[in-house]
């Protein structure tokens, strides 16, 4: 085992010199083999499964004609291809997702670790008679991952554009594995095939018909390099703090949704009279203005699902507190809803948007939505700005009557430049419900954990981004990616005779980027100093 001999230092208030060893590498690395995941040697066309995101439906045939793999493949007498047929709804702006999962016809066969390869290969051919968009190509191919935590195509991977000149026989396609480092990637069961009817030009009109062969997923033929390891203070105030992990979803929640043990989810301020119900939450910490656009949320949705990654979109109706940062410094405040629209948003911006408010000091402070009746909200930002609203009707606030769900949290905001950023919160609160029972939840009261009586942590894919820092969190020790095989270790002293071992800490914060992990003053190994790297718990 090759030691790092550099080691940083950081001065701290209240204890001597923590001295933060760098990673310890377990070993040499190894590469990884190629895995074959279709060559068409047989008929796999039961392989493939339409996920019905739009209105077209796929036909998939098995065809003789076959492309010559890249050099080292086999190339078995008798192989043939898979051709796609898909006839598309006109004008429909219609997509069509196909996945593929590993070995098996149906979702349970082999689970691969993305980061073990570096590219996505396939060979594909258009028909003379495939739909164009008039703008010299077939339209294009999107490939996405299936990861086990999701369930569904969730992970962009990368996308192929087709040229109509290159309808005339075979083209090789390569495509970068762009995601590497990414959690949710260690663990993926199919791949994605993502058409889209409107992506480059007119929408696609006809039949969109080609061949695919030879889809590989090239393996690793140089090793990672060993993750490295910092230690940072904690410079957020205690409450609870929601970090974005990132991933092919640019749009990720991570949310808490309110729970009554009692009266089950039934939020609706529908029926309190002239009884005022708020919504709120308080921020103390928000990413800088070279992340706007992040945003905090509260969604309120009939008959809401547990565990839906993206339940304002796929919930038939939902009404929303939107707050988003701005590069200026300021923030918006949004009051919006949508009915009768599964699988989509464009109410909210459309004729859904019942106000936004502008706080020029920025987001931290407290947010609210008061219904003072059944249609009557008042939107109220930080420093008294506010404005009131009615829904349209009373027939569409009806639609939000019990059972309804609560759900508090953070999105991404549609950019990679916020992956690992976070804000904190020091309270949410409901008020006035005339069923559920009413909360309000100073998180620095809550011992470091959040309260299972006031909610359920609703973020399948990473349940630790969202934690109570308390005030004896002292550091962040954070750590690059991909970092399999590695643990997080502690040791009173260096030299030939330090005895490493595992913090026992397991609230990883995961991210697509890195990851990290509280350490608070408790698990310092000594009470003035500590060492800390990655590597196996020996000496």
């Amino acid at each position: 085992m090759k030691k790092n001999p550099k080691l940083r230092r950081w001065l701290t208030a209240g204890l001597s010199v923590l001295v933060l060893a760098a990673s310890i590498r377990l070993g040499q690395a190894q590469t990884h083999p190629s895995y074959i995941i279709d060559q068409f040697d047989t008929d796999t066309s039961l392989s493939y499964n339409n996920n019905g995101w739009g209105s077209s439906s796929p036909t998939f045939l098995f065809n003789t004609n076959d492309a010559t793999p890249p050099a080292g493949y086999p190339n078995n007498p008798g192989s043939g291809s898979l051709e796609w047929q898909s006839l598309w709804v006109p004008a429909s702006g219609d997509q069509i997702m196909v996945t593929r999962s590993f070995n098996s016809i149906t979702n349970t066969g082999d689970t691969l670790n993305f980061n073990d390869y570096t590219n996505v290969m396939f060979d594909i051919q258009f028909q003379s008679n495939s739909a164009t968009d008039g703008n010299g190509s077939y339209g294009v191919i999107e490939i996405d991952a299936v990861p086990q935590s999701d369930g569904w195509p969730s992970t962009y991977i990368n996308t192929y554009a087709s040229a109509v000149n290159n309808g005339n026989g075979w083209i090789h396609v390569s495509l970068p594995i762009t995601v590497a480092g990414n959690s949710k990637l260690s663990a993926v069961y199919a791949l994605g095939f993502k058409i889209q009817q409107n992506k480059t030009g007119t929408p696609l009109s006809g039949t969109t018909d080609f061949l695919i062969d030879n889809i590989i997923l090239g393996g690793n033929s140089v090793p990672p390099p060993p993750p490295t390891l910092t230690l940072s203070r904690v410079t957020t105030p205690p409450g609870l703090l929601i970090v974005a992990q990132g991933g092919g979803n640019e749009y990720n929640r991570s949310l808490l949704e309110a729970n009554d043990l009692v009266y089950g989810h039934n939020f609706s301020w529908i029926g309190a009279g002239t009884t005022p119900v708020t919504f709120s939450m308080t921020i103390t910490n928000y990413p800088d203005t070279n992340h706007s656009g992040f945003e905090s949320v509260i969604f309120l949705v009939p008959n809401g699902a547990f565990g839906d990654p993206a339940i304002d979109y796929d919930a038939a109706s939902v009404a929303q507190l939107a707050i988003f940062n701005n590069p200026d410094g300021s923030a918006t405040g949004s009051f919006q809803f949508k009915t009768n629209q599964p699988e989509g948003n464009s109410q909210f911006s459309g004729s859904g948007n019942l106000a936004t408010i502008l706080v020029p000091s920025g987001p931290l402070g407290t947010w609210s939505i008061t219904f003072l009746n059944d249609t009557n909200v008042t939107l109220q930002g930080p420093h008294g700005v506010s404005t009131n609203i009615n829904f349209p009707d009373e027939a569409t606030a009806q639609v939000f009557a019990n059972p309804l769900s609560a759900y508090f949290g953070n999105q991404q905001g549609g950019t990679t430049a916020n992956i690992g950023q976070g804000s904190t919160y020091s309270e949410f609160s409901i008020a006035g419900t005339p069923v559920s029972t009413s909360f309000d939840d100073v998180f620095a009261n809550d011992g470091g954990i959040i309260s299972t009586t006031n909610w359920m942590v609703d973020n399948p894919a990473a349940p630790n981004n969202l934690l109570i820092v308390q005030a004896t969190d002292q550091f962040w020790a954070s750590w690059t990616l991909p970092a399999e095989g590695y643990s997080l270790l502690s040791s009173p002293a260096l030299g030939a005779g330090a005895l490493w071992s595992e913090t026992g800490l397991t609230n990883i914060v995961i991210t697509t980027t890195a990851n990290k992990i509280l350490v608070p003053q408790s698990s310092l190994p000594t009470v003035g100093a500590g060492f800390f790297r990655l590597g196996e718990p020996k000496s």
